[in-house]
């Protein structure tokens, strides 16, 4: 198969490559600083965050795909996961979901950038929980998206109902515990979340979901934070690529020499393999084919080396710059670290395409 990006969206790629290009972050920044709500509004007032909501509720609607190249671009510059979790994975679980009038407002909220939302994961590998005697018991994480979310969406199978439901609830429910995790990425809050005997008649909307829905929710979780993971790594890979034609030493470019072009040479075809692998994933998944949640794992397992990877690879090529505070590729360096741990580790997807016989 030869995956070629329309006419379109490669406007939209560019559009957005100069979109994000004033937000990068400075060496020295915390997460309060990188939130960065000035760039939320500019997504807003591009419509992006409407990109996978129907046209009927204010969005756009377009495909998975267009949704990874908005993704891509704010991985560039380290984005705290607010359109990943909010303008995607939460607006796909509401346009799935029954129509009704609560459900089109929720849709309309979310593409206008007017509610945040975030979605929490299970550690089952459906990502949706189990509830007994009608109320909520969890504890899920590390997670990310909820700093500035209004409301959190969970998927949940309950005794006796044949098809899973969608709750959605207040972030400020008393019954939810938010405790901030000590990561090295300064970036972005990670949490994990508790809750404890939340009877199920607390939320604020109770939705039927289709169980082909709930069956991608984790896989489409996974999909879209590799194309955000990929965004990352070619920016971090972009930046060692231009040390290396900046830095002189011993008359010529450093890149000249042959351990640091045939370094950055194999990391190039790391980071091409992960492009082709993470879109075919959102492809995939756009489409219903069968082999999208494969290769949303396989791609997870692939983005957290690359990303690792080149990173650690650009710190190299810096030299002693590379370890030093005041150089940029040690906050790529951190995010990939954290970002292994996002809805689950690459074990975690090795033991899933096992699951399904399939070998790496």
């Amino acid at each position: 198969m030869q995956f070629l990006f329309n006419v379109e969206q490669q406007m939209l790629r560019e559009s957005m490559a100069a979109m994000v290009e004033p937000w990068q972050l400075n060496v020295e920044v915390t997460e309060a600083q990188a939130s960065r709500p000035l760039l939320w509004d500019a997504l807003v007032n591009s419509g992006m965050t409407g990109v996978c909501v129907p046209t009927t509720n204010g969005g756009s609607g377009l495909g998975l795909v267009e949704a990874g190249c908005i993704l891509e671009a704010l991985g560039t510059i380290l984005d705290n996961g607010n359109f990943l979790m909010s303008a995607l994975l939460s607006a796909y679980l509401l346009s799935r979901s029954r129509k009704d009038s609560l459900n089109s407002d929720w849709l309309t909220s979310l593409a206008s950038g007017q509610t945040k939302a975030t979605v929490l994961l299970s550690h089952a590998l459906d990502g949706t929980f189990t509830v007994d005697d009608r109320r909520i018991e969890l504890t899920c994480g590390p997670t990310i998206g909820t700093s500035d979310a209004d409301i959190l969406l969970l998927v949940v199978r309950t005794a006796g109902q044949n098809s899973p439901t969608l709750l959605i609830f207040p972030t400020d429910t008393p019954e939810f515990k938010f405790q901030p995790l000590p990561v090295p990425d300064s970036t972005r809050a990670v949490y994990t979340i508790t809750c404890r005997t939340l009877p199920l008649e607390a939320a604020t909307a109770c939705l039927a979901l289709p169980e082909d829905a709930a069956q991608i929710l984790r896989p489409l979780a996974v999909a879209a934070q590799s194309v955000q993971m990929l965004g990352g790594a070619a920016e971090v890979f972009s930046q060692a690529c231009q040390y290396a034609r900046e830095r002189v030493q011993f008359g010529k470019p450093i890149g000249r020499f042959q351990a640091i072009k045939h370094l950055l040479a194999d990391d190039r075809v790391m980071l091409d393999g992960l492009r082709s692998l993470s879109y075919a994933a959102l492809w995939q998944l756009n489409a219903g084919a069968s082999e999208g949640p494969a290769t949303a794992y396989a791609a997870k397992i692939w983005a957290a080396e690359v990303y690792t990877r080149l990173s650690s690879d650009a710190i190299q090529v810096h030299g002693a710059m590379g370890i030093a505070a005041e150089s940029r590729p040690h906050l790529y360096l951190k995010r990939s670290i954290v970002d292994r741990t996002i809805f689950g580790s690459p074990p975690f997807y090795i033991d899933a395409l096992h699951a399904l016989n399939i070998d790496l």
